[in-house]
């Protein structure tokens, strides 16, 4: 079994606020992602089309 880094206090303080700064952010893009339709193939396919048209120029 490997060994396991002792945390000091500050190390543990660091990581529990990097761990909540990310479960938040999940959190927002999680709602993101509910609220946002779905395009539809034919959608997808016609912005497919617009920025290969217009890239070219």
């Amino acid at each position: 079994m490997p060994k396991r880094k002792i945390l000091t206090q500050t190390e543990r303080k660091k990581l529990e606020k990097e761990r909540e700064q990310t479960v938040t952010e999940l959190e927002r893009l999680r709602e993101y992602i509910r609220t946002q339709p779905e395009s539809t193939r034919d959608e997808a396919d016609l912005d497919v089309y617009e920025r290969e048209r217009t890239s070219l120029w």
